[in-house]
């Protein structure tokens, strides 16, 4: 027996209840003391903390559960005195909770659970990142905890069960889980979270639960600008699954970035290696991304495609891809999200999967993504800066003769362009036909290596691509009907109208592979949307393809004879021109009887009043036409001025030394790839002075000013068309000035294009003097 007891230990032991009870507490005065005397004299916390592990550890052994219990709440309230103190007898705290739970008494491993989660709001990072033993026995500590629900037992399952999903619960809401170690505790506990979650609900249960909290968020925003963690509830009757959703949460409710990137993988690699129903999956992604905060949700996506592009295993990244997509078509609103650069990635990995031969079902999966991306607007041209980024990668494989990229490519526009229209609550800027421009040989795309069936559905999905453009995007407010609408009529060939034209003209060198439906949907609706900017330009194009003689056996006469008659008739039935109609339908009619009607025989059903016959002059057109009062400032353009008047039928007007396709429309040209994508570090668009201003190209090729011969800009390509500022724009440029505001179809303050084609003149209207002035700078005057 001793005769002197040292203080802490006379201090510790007054603290314990006389008697064997087995639920027992602290003497509440004697306690009170001790902790005034711990942090008073802090230099004594070490011997505490020893103390109380030896007299626990005899207690453990003589199953004195009593003492044990009192050692437990003596632990916990030093903890909540000295938080400053804790690393000098954390390691004690350790050992006396491994203890505990190596009792697998259900009693005390409840009365440890408090002790642990005080440990865990206390401790600091800095503590795990140089004592590695206090890391090991605190990860076995934590690891012992979590397991005890996971464990079957005789007994009490739902018990222990609750123990370990507080203890989970305790630990996501630490700062232990941003080091290195507790990242490896996250990928053993959410997997635990989750199979408790899977047994307790089904996907509209969780999906129900996320909708509920949306709402209270949204509800709370109006009052709170801030907010504190939720304390966790200890009360004993918490059901259990109740108790696994707060414990998922806890790992999302937060602001670490690093935390949520643990354990989003943590969830994604659970969700991929489990044989759950795919519904389960993207209501868990999205219930999860629900309870982050909405400046760091974006991070999600981040990691589910960082995910995928280091995974080989073509099932688990079309399970990478779904809940991708599931994520980007809730209605969980990813603010921050980075559009263009997430388009260009998911298509980088999309064409690579084709070009490596994958299955058609994972090259397919990357569409929903893909198309997903425009569900949610985060800024007015997003859409088009969408569409712009396909379309540019689009005209790189057409260049390449690449089939089966192309097809690829339309389904991923079409998917955009389908997504985006579904959703119209939200303005946005609408999707130009310009944006197409460079991309309108596709509508009679005929690649000579390809299979006919191949060359068919392109020429298909293109057009029906076209189709929902001018269906969705286009509307009589827009503004489009208005004669000569931004320069429509006036622009020349670089009007997207004159451009249209010029591509189905290509309709006539096909076999019978074409889908005449869809091609007359296609010339109705373009009609439709362009009113008379459509006739005005159409006329020149009619008066070329019409039959000449009607002896001719060329199917590709034929067919362009037939093109130029269902165009005009398609204008007239627009405009509401009966007399044109009528004139139309007369050379129709006769062309049905004399079998030089290919497109059907019962097409158009209509039949027309005049008596049939063969030629349409342009006498006759100009008669009727100038019946017309709307039309009359357009007669000369039709009749005389436009130019295709200056050009033969059927030619492009391409350089042939520049032109790198062949007169099927098969581009024979350089293999290279370009890097056309507009996605840039930060997602903005690239575009610079010099890439838009570009005369010597433009001189090159006279008025024609097309596109496929001048410098690639990103303006040009993402409006479709090339637009050319005018001489006195670009005097203001080089004195110093801006270039005027571009507007909604690329056009430089709405002014027209460059007609000059002269390089003299263009040199004289360019001159100007140079100069330094008294302050050294540059100065210029004409």
């Amino acid at each position: 027996m001793k005769i002197f007891t040292p203080k802490h230990q006379r201090f510790i032991l007054q603290c314990y209840p006389s008697g064997r009870g087995a639920d027992k507490k602290p003497n509440s005065s004697e306690l009170s003391y001790l902790l005034y005397y711990a942090s008073t004299r802090r230099v004594k916390l070490e011997k505490v903390g020893k103390f109380l592990e030896k007299k626990n550890s005899s207690d453990v052994y003589r199953s004195r559960t009593g003492n044990v219990q009192v050692t437990l709440e003596i632990i916990d309230a030093l903890i909540k005195k000295c938080p400053d103190d804790v690393n000098v007898f954390a390691e004690n705290v350790n050992a006396i909770l491994l203890s505990v739970l190596g009792t697998k008494d259900l009693g005390l491993c409840q009365h440890a659970l408090p002790v642990y989660s005080t440990l865990c709001k206390t401790l600091d990072s800095e503590l795990f990142t140089g004592d590695f033993d206090f890391i090991d026995t605190f990860s076995t500590v934590t690891r012992s905890f979590f397991d005890l629900g996971s464990t079957q037992q005789a007994s009490n399952q739902a018990d222990w069960q609750a123990i370990s999903l507080r203890a989970i619960e305790s630990f996501a809401s630490s700062k232990i889980i941003i080091t290195g170690q507790g990242s490896s505790m996250v990928d053993h506990s959410i997997p635990l979270v989750l199979k408790e979650i899977k047994q307790d609900f089904n996907s509209d249960q969780i999906l129900k639960r996320t909708q509920s909290h949306a709402s209270s968020q949204h509800e709370l925003s109006r009052f709170v600008t801030t907010r504190k963690a939720e304390e966790p509830e200890i009360a004993s009757d918490v059901k259990i699954d109740e108790l696994a959703v707060r414990a998922l949460k806890s790992f999302f409710n937060t602001t670490s970035a690093n935390q949520i990137t643990s354990s989003t993988r943590a969830v994604a690699e659970y969700l991929v290696s489990c044989d759950v129903d795919q519904k389960w999956r993207v209501a868990i992604i999205e219930m999860v991304t629900n309870w982050i905060p909405v400046q760091l949700r974006f991070l999600v996506l981040s990691i589910l495609l960082r995910l995928l592009h280091k995974e080989n295993s073509s099932t688990k990244q079309t399970i990478y891809l779904d809940l991708t997509a599931g994520l980007l078509s809730s209605s969980v609103n990813l603010v921050g999200l980075s559009v263009i650069d997430h388009v260009h990635q998911l298509v980088e990995l999309q064409l690579k999967a084709s070009l490596s031969e994958a299955s058609t079902e994972l090259i397919d999966a990357y569409n929903k993504p893909i198309s997903s991306l425009a569900t949610h607007i985060y800024y007015q041209d997003q859409i088009i800066d969408m569409v712009a980024e396909l379309t540019v990668t689009l005209k790189d494989y057409v260049k390449k003769g690449r089939n089966k990229e192309i097809i690829v490519l339309l389904d991923d526009i079409k998917g955009v362009m389908t997504v985006a229209n579904e959703n119209t609550a939200v303005q946005r800027t609408t999707v130009p036909l310009e944006l197409f421009f460079d991309t309108f040989e596709l509508i009679s795309f005929n690649n000579v290596k390809a299979t006919s069936a191949d060359n068919f559905r392109i020429q298909m999905k293109y057009t029906g691509i076209l189709i929902i453009v001018l269906r969705s995007e286009y509307s009589p407010d827009n503004g489009v009907l208005k004669p000569d609408y931004d320069n429509l009529i006036t622009n020349g060939k670089t009007s997207v109208v004159n451009q249209f034209y010029e591509a189905i003209e290509h309709y006539s060198t096909l076999d019978n592979t074409i889908n005449f439906a869809a091609s007359i949907k296609l010339l109705e609706l373009f009609a439709r949307r362009f009113g008379i900017n459509a006739l005005v330009n159409a006329v020149p194009f009619v008066l070329q393809w019409l039959l000449e003689n009607e002896q001719s056996e060329e199917v590709e006469e034929i067919m362009k004879d037939n093109l130029a008659l269902t165009l005009l008739w398609k204008c007239s039935q627009e405009l509401k021109y009966i007399d044109l109609e009528e004139l139309v339908l007369s050379r129709i009619d006769y062309r049905k009887g004399k079998q030089l009607w290919r497109i059907s025989n019962k097409y158009p059903f209509e039949e027309g009043k005049l008596t049939p016959i063969f030629e349409l002059s342009a006498d006759d057109l100009k008669s009727v036409l100038s019946q017309h009062s709307e039309l009359k400032n357009y007669i000369d353009i039709m009749f005389r001025g436009h130019y295709r008047y200056g050009s033969h039928n059927g030619d492009c007007g391409h350089d042939e030394e520049h032109d790198e396709t062949c007169e099927n429309g098969h581009y024979e040209g350089n293999d290279t790839t370009q890097d056309l994508s507009f996605a840039s570090p930060n997602g903005s668009t690239n575009v610079s002075l010099a890439m838009l201003v570009q005369p010597q190209q433009l001189i090159h090729n006279g008025d024609c000013g097309s596109i496929r011969s001048a410098p690639l800009s990103a303006r040009s390509l993402m409006m479709g068309k090339l637009n050319v500022p005018r001489v006195d724009q670009l005097r203001h440029v080089v004195s110093g000035g801006a270039l005027g505001r571009v507007n909604s179809y690329g056009n430089v303050n709405g002014g027209t294009s460059l007609k000059t084609n002269d390089v003299s003149t263009i040199l004289n209207d360019l001159s100007f003097d140079a100069g330094l002035d008294d302050r050294g700078t540059l100065s210029v005057r004409r």
